[in-house]
């Protein structure tokens, strides 16, 4: 892997970079790429937005990023050494509610044989 990053942009349009993954092509404040692929981690934070005048990102400004992500107008990118200009590019989506479907019911009590003296 040469370098991923988040883009600006909806399906079928190219835009500019966001943030980075991970890059070896010597950007600043960012950390490498796995050689030979393998796992990224980290927290991005509003110091890694980088500026997109002509889509109105200041640099540093966290809340487009957020924007983006929440709005499905943002994309991930992996460029390798194989095919430089991307090799894999997949549109990020806001997930579905993740509790959709299941009982949360589960803690109530349920019918219970007690038996009780009476006098």
């Amino acid at each position: 892997m040469v370098q991923s990053h988040i883009h600006l942009g909806k399906n079928h349009v190219a835009g500019n970079v966001m943030v980075f993954f991970c890059s070896n092509n010597n950007v600043p404040n960012v950390q490498p790429c796995p050689a030979d692929g393998g796992t990224v981690t980290g927290t991005i934070t509003a110091a890694n937005v980088l500026a997109i005048a002509t889509q109105n990102v200041t640099a540093g400004d966290f809340d487009p990023l957020t924007e983006a992500l929440s709005s499905n107008t943002a994309y991930a990118d992996i460029h390798t050494m194989k095919f430089p200009a991307g090799e894999i590019r997949g549109q990020i989506h806001r997930a579905e509610d993740e509790h959709h479907g299941h009982d949360h019911d589960h803690d109530h009590d349920h019918d219970h044989d007690h038996d009780h003296d009476h006098d």
